[in-house]
């Protein structure tokens, strides 16, 4: 994925949120999945 845009949604001392948006790039074989993508990432911190 090529981020075009990245956004921090959210934190605190033990989680944060993140989205970014972009151009997904994919082998020629994957072709028709290529195109743009949105990825929701979550990090919990257990300590």
């Amino acid at each position: 994925m090529r981020p075009a845009l990245g956004v921090h949604l959210w934190a605190d001392h033990r989680a944060w949120l993140d989205l970014a948006v972009g151009e997904g790039i994919v082998p020629a074989e994957l072709s028709r999945l290529s195109g743009p993508t949105a990825t929701l990432s979550a990090m919990l911190v257990p300590w």
